[in-house]
């Protein structure tokens, strides 16, 4: 997946933005001042743009050995992700690499490698992610998309992203499958930037009914709809023109032990308006999701999505606060 890209100096000041960041949370709708602040990134230069090498699965890197001590002393250890074999020891014994934090064997120890910051895991319950790095693959599953129209790649968050020109046929088409329809838990996640409010990011729903789901613009605001039930966010400022932005929608049973299930915005992390419902379910439908438009190819968004992602469960508010922090501060 990703590991560090930075040193305790980035983690104090990762700290600092998750302060500023939090945002009490209340019943009903919330908003955040601080949403925007929190670092929303501006990519007018494409030279300025972060190049990971994205991968169709995700690896774990392999480990190198560790190499023997002299006689009685410490060797050096290997990959803390995986066993390495030590080099030979200078005295009776040879020593063994170091697997994961743990020492070497033999006469001579090993000292484990680079700690990875925890936070850089892949987190549980993702169903599909598209890069969006010059093709329609899903990167941790099987829900490949289909371009239909003018949808072409320009500079995303990462690498590329898709590219949306608002005009007729232009999204990304995701054939149904039944891991696109959880049940009860639902977050939908993706870097968005446009010029032109409005317009669907995620959508799974029939146009004007409500056996579905979607994530989109209510003008220069978010929008999350689960059946009957709906949420705007209320960021102020709103969403800016011109700048990637994270956004997120997450429907779940209420952590607060309420008994009622609840619906939730974030805008770069940061918590932009939540509500309770009664609702528990998620209705499902055999439509195609689609990336950029709505069920009848209306409903156009103009600008770039990059790296939309979609969970079977709903995502904690720590969680999506930490899926901003990844994207600028790990590495594939």
């Amino acid at each position: 997946m990703k590991t560090i890209a930075g040193s305790l100096v980035i983690l104090s000041s990762v700290s600092l933005l998750a302060a500023g960041c939090a945002e009490d949370q209340q019943d009903d709708l919330t908003s955040t001042a601080d949403a925007l602040s929190c670092g929303g990134f501006h990519h007018g230069d494409p030279g300025s743009h972060r190049h990971h090498n994205h991968r169709r699965h995700h690896h774990h890197h392999t480990g190198g050995g560790g190499s023997g001590g002299s006689g009685m002393t410490t060797g050096t250890g290997g990959h803390p992700t995986t066993t390495g074999t030590g080099g030979m020891g200078g005295g009776d014994t040879s020593g063994s690499g170091g697997s994961g934090m743990t020492g070497g064997s033999g006469m001579t120890g090993g000292t484990g490698g680079a700690m990875v910051d925890p936070r850089c895991a892949a987190m549980d319950g993702m169903v599909s992610w598209w890069h969006a790095d010059n093709d329609y693959d899903d990167a941790v599953g099987t829900n490949d998309g289909n371009p239909a129209g003018a949808v072409s790649f320009a500079p995303g968050i990462e690498n590329e992203g898709f590219s949306f020109n608002g005009m007729t046929g232009s999204f990304v088409d995701v054939p149904n499958d039944a891991s696109l329809s959880p049940a009860t838990e639902i977050t939908l996640d993706a870097w968005i930037n446009t010029s032109t409010f409005g317009g669907r990011i995620f959508d799974k729903i029939t146009a004007f009914f409500s056996d579905g789901y979607l994530l989109d613009m209510a003008g220069d605001q978010v929008r999350m709809i689960v059946g009957q039930e709906n949420l705007v966010s209320n960021a102020s400022p709103p969403i800016p023109a011109g700048i990637f932005t994270h956004v997120a929608g997450v429907f779940g049973p209420d952590p607060g032990g309420s008994g009622f299930f609840k619906m939730s915005i974030y805008i770069n992390g940061a918590l932009a308006g939540e509500k309770l419902t009664g609702q528990a379910f998620i209705p499902s439908n055999g439509l195609s999701m689609r990336l950029g438009s709505d069920s009848n190819g209306g409903s156009l968004f103009s600008g770039v999505i990059d790296e939309p992602r979609i969970w079977n469960r709903a995502l904690s508010a720590s969680e999506v606060q930490t899926l901003f922090w990844q994207t600028t501060n790990c590495a594939h």
